[in-house]
């Protein structure tokens, strides 16, 4: 009588014999592979799904022997991305900004802290709109939350807004390219920036991780709203495109700035060092 009741559907097999199953086909994935293992109720298929690698080169290595219940069947899958994301709740410097719908907008630079409390910024004129907005790490690691702006700043110290962490929980690292992650350990000072052909790189959804060299220091452009935006660092290359605005201008562990402009497809950034006077004190997280 209980094998009857707990036969699905009719279909000849019981959900313990396919949740044996499954667990026989996990036990097959070599230790440091990627994968995933879902049994379907509805249909007594099991599909295995795992990240292509040395370790495993194609499907044949990770089909198991036929289940003893003929009704129980195995698909077995090799893709080149990892098949499952845990989700992480840091939200990082360079990280995405994106409308609230999903649609993608700019790029976050590094992480500012105030009297015991950190945020994401972004260049201001990301964030002329009081709407919310949504911040997404890389691919990498996953987890998004709903972001609302609190300080919006473009004037002579630069182009420069302040959001709130939502439900995550803001670090002292930044991507500095995709899913690539480090420590900031310190803003740089003038000294450091002055120094024209001085190579420094970016971060930007748009373009990646692309480098330039510091052309002028001090320099300042008209917005399309008739503001001049000042303390700016025009580079000579650094690619930068529509949605690479925010994000961090960098080299090595110091934070230089956040995208500004472009200009003939050379960069313009603000410099960190001038965060605290456009955003009342806040000012660049370092560990």
């Amino acid at each position: 009588m209980f094998s009857k009741a707990a036969i699905v559907g009719g279909r000849g097999y019981t959900r313990m014999e396919l949740q044996q199953e499954a667990d026989r086909a996990a036990s097959r994935i070599p230790a440091g592979v990627s994968a995933m293992v879902a049994p379907d109720v509805r249909t007594g298929e099991i599909l295995v799904r795992a990240q292509q690698s040395r370790s495993v080169k194609s499907s044949a290595e990770l089909r198991p022997e036929p289940a003893a219940n003929p009704r129980i069947k195995f698909r077995v899958e090799l893709v080149s991305d990892t098949p499952v994301r845990q989700v992480d709740g840091w939200l990082r410097g360079g990280g995405l900004l994106d409308l609230k719908d999903g649609g993608s907008l700019c790029t976050i630079g590094f992480n500012i802290h105030k009297d015991g409390m950190r945020s994401p910024s972004t260049a201001g004129h990301c964030a002329k709109s009081t709407e919310a907005r949504r911040y997404a790490n890389h691919s990498g690691d996953g987890g998004s939350t709903e972001i609302q702006r609190k300080l919006y700043y473009e004037g002579p110290e630069g182009d420069f807004a302040r959001y709130g962490p939502g439900t995550m929980t803001s670090t002292d690292t930044y991507y500095y390219d995709w899913n690539q992650k480090r420590y900031v350990d310190q803003v740089a000072t003038y000294a450091m920036t002055n120094e024209p052909g001085k190579t420094l790189c970016k971060f930007g959804r748009a373009s990646g991780a692309v480098c330039g060299t510091v052309n002028s220091v001090g320099v300042s452009y008209v917005n399309p709203g008739g503001v001049t935006v000042g303390r700016q660092v025009y580079m000579n290359g650094g690619a930068c495109i529509g949605g690479d605005s925010g994000g961090p201008f960098y080299w090595g562990g110091n934070a230089y700035g956040l995208t500004s402009a472009t200009s003939n497809g050379n960069c313009w950034f603000s410099q960190a060092r001038f965060i605290p006077n456009a955003l009342n004190g806040w000012q660049v997280v370092t560990r």
